[in-house]
């Protein structure tokens, strides 16, 4: 991310003990910039909420808050608050970097969505006092996507499409025929 005055400004995060699943996560997001400068952007609908904590970590990262120092950033105030929602990533053991990215980005949606339904509105269709869009729009327009599912009817040949949502999607991955695989996943190809 580079500032207004055109110097990168970027720290690393620091680990926490096993953290690195959350600091990869959030450096990911951070340099998402569309959805990042969004979320910077915007007022978080609850104090002390994900969104709003989340926001001081991209701050951070960026070294917005020169108070901060130039080391790396402690992310600790977004893990306790994690860990006080959802107790499954309490401790210091490895946890899935999916399963966070997908907790995370839902309880960023779902408070923005709960902002706008104490407003009377849909979140979908609210805007914050800034004018941008409500935060679970950003989540699903920099994440999410629409599959298409068509199908034909041989009885009177019609065709019906279905179009799903969704915020991530499962690629295969393309097979290692006939090549020898060593650590690491490295093949001999890869090796020289």
């Amino acid at each position: 991310v580079v500032g207004p005055d055109g110097v990168r400004a970027q720290r690393g995060l620091r680990n926490l003990g096993n953290t690195c699943y959350m600091n990869s996560i959030l450096q990911c997001l951070n340099v998402s910039v569309p959805f990042s400068d969004e979320m910077l952007q915007s007022r978080p609908p609850a104090p002390g909420g994900m969104s709003g904590t989340l926001n001081t970590v991209f701050c951070g990262i960026r070294a917005v808050d020169d108070s901060a120092g130039s080391g790396a950033f402690d992310p600790k105030p977004l893990q306790q608050q994690l860990v006080s929602r959802f107790p499954w990533f309490r401790g210091k053991e490895q946890q899935d970097a999916h399963e966070f990215l997908r907790t995370l980005l839902g309880s960023v949606s779902d408070e923005f969505e709960q902002a706008g339904a104490r407003r009377g509105g849909a979140a979908s269709d609210d805007a914050d006092e800034a004018g941008a869009p409500a935060a679970e729009d950003r989540v699903a327009r920099n994440f999410g996507g629409r599959l298409c599912a068509a199908t034909l009817c041989w009885g009177c040949r019609q065709v019906t499409l279905r179009h799903d949502p969704f915020l991530d999607i499962q690629l295969p991955l393309p097979a290692l025929a006939a090549q020898r695989v060593g650590a690491l996943g490295v093949t001999a190809a890869l090796a020289s």
